[in-house]
C-alpha cells in the first residue's frame, strides 16, 4: 500500500477535470475505473475534503483499490492518493488512513498556499484577502460538490449575504448561487462586479462568459473567456469555451490552439479530445493520432455516459447553410452491415448519408456501399472497392446532400 501527496494546483470550474485524472493516474494496461463511494467532509481545521474510493478492474477482475482525498482552498487544491492491492488491505488500514487524511499534514510546496494555512493559521492566498472571502470559498466548494436543492441554496445565499466586507470571491460565490437558482440577471451582475474588483479572478471572467453566451452575446462571451485565460493560462474551462467560440467563427486554427492547451492540462478528458479531432478535420490535417487518443480515452473511461456512446462526431461542415455532422462508430459498436461513416444534417432527421461495409460486399469485391436517405426513402448511390482519403469523401457527401 502506498500514500502519495500532490503539490498545489489551480482548480477548474468542473471538478471532473480534477477528480478523474487523479483516480485514473498510471492505470495498468486495459484497466477501467469503477467508483465505489464518495463522501464530503472537512479536515480537522475546517477545510472542505472530498473522499473518493474506486477499484481498478481488468477483464472484469479487480486488480487494485484506490482512495483519493481532495483538499480545496478557494480556487486551489491538492490531493492525496492511496493505492492498495486489495479491498481487504484498504479496509484494514482505513481507520488510520482516515485519521491521516483528516488531519492533513502533507508538505505542500506550492507558491500560493502554505502548510501553515492548512494547519489552521490565518495565512491566506493573495486572492483571498479577508475572512469573508475565506468563508465564501468554503461555501462555494460545498456548493460545487454537494449540488444542493433550492432550499439549501437559499441558506447558502443568506450566509453569503451576512458576511461583512465581502471581497471579490464572496461576490462571485453569490453569483454562482444566484445562477443555480435561475436568477441569471442578478448572477451576471455579481460576476461583473467580482471581475471589476479583481481583474485577476479568472473564475469571475469565465462565469461572465457563460452568462453572456446564455444571453446570445457571443462576442462579449468570447472576450470574457479570453480575459480569464489572460488571468490564468491554465484555466481549462475558458480554453474549452473560447475554442468553441472561435470554431463557430470558423477560426479553426485558434480554436485548435485553445483545445490543445486544454488537452495538455486534462489529457484524459473525452470532450476536449473530441474537439481537437473536429478542429484538425476542419483544417484538413492528419487526425490519426487524435483519433487514436480519443479511442484510448474511451477505452479507459469509467464514465457510463461515455462507454454507452456507439459513435462519435469527428467532423462538421456546411452545405448550403445546413450543418452536416460526420459520425464514426466505435470499434465495439458491432452492426451488420457496419457503418464506416454516417453523415447527418442538423435539424433534418430524415436526411442521412451512410458508407457501410459487409461480408457480402467484400466477397463481391466492392466492400464499401454508399447510400442516401432522403424524406424517409433510402437508396444505394454507389459502391467502392477502397475508401478514398477523407477529404474526397466529404466532397462526395456535399454533392449528395446538395442534390438529393
Amino acid at each position: 500500500m502506498t500514500l502519495e501527496w500532490s503539490h498545489l494546483v489551480p482548480l477548474p470550474t468542473q471538478q471532473r477535470f480534477w477528480f478523474g485524472p487523479v483516480v485514473a493516474d498510471d492505470l495498468p494496461t486495459g484497466a477501467l475505473v469503477e467508483e465505489i463511494d464518495r463522501s464530503m467532509t472537512e479536515t480537522t481545521t475546517g477545510w472542505p475534503l472530498l473522499l473518493l474510493e474506486a477499484r481498478l478492474v481488468v477483464s472484469g477482475v479487480p486488480c487494485q483499490v484506490r482512495l483519493a482525498a481532495f483538499y480545496t482552498f478557494g480556487q486551489h487544491g491538492a490531493h492525496a492518493l492511496v493505492r492498495a492491492e486489495t479491498q481487504e488491505d484498504l479496509d484494514t488500514a482505513r481507520p488510520e488512513l482516515q485519521r491521516i487524511l483528516l488531519e492533513g499534514r502533507p508538505d505542500f510546496r506550492g507558491p500560493l498556499v502554505s502548510i501553515e494555512q492548512f494547519l489552521g493559521a490565518q495565512v491566506l492566498p493573495e486572492h483571498i484577502p479577508a475572512h469573508a472571502d475565506a468563508r465564501a470559498a468554503q461555501l462555494l466548494e460545498r456548493l460545487m460538490i454537494d449540488r444542493p436543492d433550492s432550499e439549501a441554496l437559499l441558506t447558502v445565499l443568506g450566509e453569503l449575504d451576512a458576511l461583512s466586507e465581502p471581497g471579490p470571491l464572496t461576490i462571485y460565490a453569490r453569483g454562482r448561487v444566484l445562477d443555480a437558482l435561475g436568477q441569471r440577471d442578478r448572477a451576471l451582475e455579481c460576476f461583473e462586479e467580482a471581475a471589476a474588483k479583481d481583474p485577476g479572478l479568472a473564475e469571475a471572467h469565465h462565469a461572465r462568459g457563460l452568462a453572456y453566451s446564455d444571453l446570445g452575446r457571443e462576442g462579449d462571451a468570447l472576450a470574457a473567456w479570453e480575459q480569464a485565460i489572460a488571468s490564468d493560462p491554465r484555466h481549462i474551462d475558458s480554453r474549452y469555451n473560447a475554442g468553441k467560440a472561435r470554431y463557430r467563427r470558423k477560426e479553426f486554427g485558434v480554436a485548435l490552439a485553445h483545445w490543445r492547451t486544454a488537452g495538455a492540462l486534462a489529457p484524459d478528458d473525452f470532450a476536449i479530445a473530441q474537439k481537437i479531432l473536429l478542429a484538425e478535420h476542419a483544417l484538413d490535417r492528419d487526425a490519426a493520432d487524435s483519433r487514436a487518443r480519443l479511442l484510448d480515452i474511451r477505452s479507459r473511461s469509467g464514465d457510463p455516459a461515455i462507454q454507452e456512446q456507439e459513435s462519435f462526431v469527428f467532423d462538421q461542415f456546411d452545405v448550403d447553410g445546413r450543418q452536416v455532422l460526420a459520425h464514426e462508430p466505435f470499434p465495439d459498436a458491432a452492426r451488420t452491415p457496419a457503418d464506416v461513416y454516417r453523415f447527418t444534417v442538423r435539424g433534418e432527421a430524415d436526411t442521412v448519408v451512410k458508407i457501410e461495409t459487409s461480408e457480402l460486399g467484400r466477397r463481391k469485391g466492392t466492400p464499401f456501399v454508399v447510400s442516401l436517405t432522403y424524406e424517409g426513402v433510402s437508396r444505394t448511390v454507389g459502391a467502392m472497392a477502397a475508401l478514398p482519403p477523407y477529404p474526397e469523401i466529404r466532397e462526395l457527401v456535399r454533392s449528395l446532400i446538395r442534390r438529393p
